[in-house]
């Protein structure tokens, strides 16, 4: 009988091999939802019901790619960004510092996504007001009836260590979970949004279309697997108003031109 010799080196390799393996899994997962989230929004814009799509490992490497190279381009931003980012953050005051970071980031997210989806600024007044609605509950009106405390910096303070003094929901969430898992699930989720709204924005924009050569009133909205999703469009309104589904058959061709007809709206 033989004793095998443990080779340290092995074990290394061992230990490292699971992170990798997750890590893989991971990204794998992502990739999926994320290619998923595009053709949810793609969908939704044409009133497509969801069990229609259907996703590639095509899509799924696309979508790598893209989560890949988002990151990439993130942290390089990040990294040009910060020295003139660390000077002006210094000059904010502490007490002010956590409400302008929540209603900061709530405006890089808004504009974020509406230049992905493709709105206009009237689109979102609804938004504006609610973050107009916020800026004046934070910094005004629980602080200005304050006639105790004098000065508006004092009172700024006052209600930033009250704060201070309690958890919210959002701080016993980070403690229950952990910080790690929290904000790489909001990453998640923030990629997920993103994904969605870009599709939404793709369709919205989509000025070319296959149209039929029998019927120049039926184009091809999508195409999942062997399936065809055709919608009869009204022309003088650009109004998709009838969805049609094809099954490929080698017995019956379709052909189709392509023609420049959109952007369409679909009739609700």
């Amino acid at each position: 009988m033989v004793n095998k010799v443990a080779d340290p080196q092995n074990d290394v390799n061992n230990k490292a091999a699971l992170p990798h393996g997750l890590l893989i899994t991971a990204l794998t997962v992502v990739s999926y939802c994320v290619a998923f989230a595009f053709e949810a929004g793609f969908a939704d814009y044409y009133a497509i019901p969801y069990f229609f799509i259907e996703i590639t490992v095509t899509q799924i490497l696309i979508a790598c790619a893209s989560v890949l190279s988002s990151i990439y381009v993130f942290y390089l931003l990040a990294a040009f960004i910060n020295p003139f980012w660390s000077s002006l953050w210094k000059k904010i005051p502490a007490p002010v510092k956590p409400r302008v970071r929540i209603h900061l980031s709530f405006v890089l997210m808004t504009v974020l996504f509406m230049a992905i989806a493709g709105f206009s600024i009237p689109e979102l007044t609804f938004f504006w007001i609610i973050w107009g609605i916020a800026i004046l509950f934070d910094f005004g009106l629980p602080i200005l009836p304050r006639s105790d405390i004098k000065g508006y910096a004092n009172k700024v303070l006052y209600y930033h260590q009250q704060d201070l003094s309690y958890d919210t929901v959002l701080d016993k969430t980070v403690k229950v979970v952990g910080f790690g898992i929290f904000i790489n699930s909001a990453l998640f989720f923030v990629l997920i949004a993103m994904s969605y709204m870009s599709g939404l924005g793709v369709a919205k924009k989509q000025e070319t279309f296959f149209v039929s050569n029998k019927d120049a009133n039926i184009v091809l909205l999508h195409k999942y697997g062997g399936t065809l999703i055709l919608a009869h469009i009204d022309r003088s309104t650009k109004e998709a108003d009838q969805l049609v589904v094809h099954q490929l058959d080698s017995q019956f061709q379709l052909s189709f031109r392509n023609e420049k007809i959109g952007p369409l709206h679909v009739k609700r």
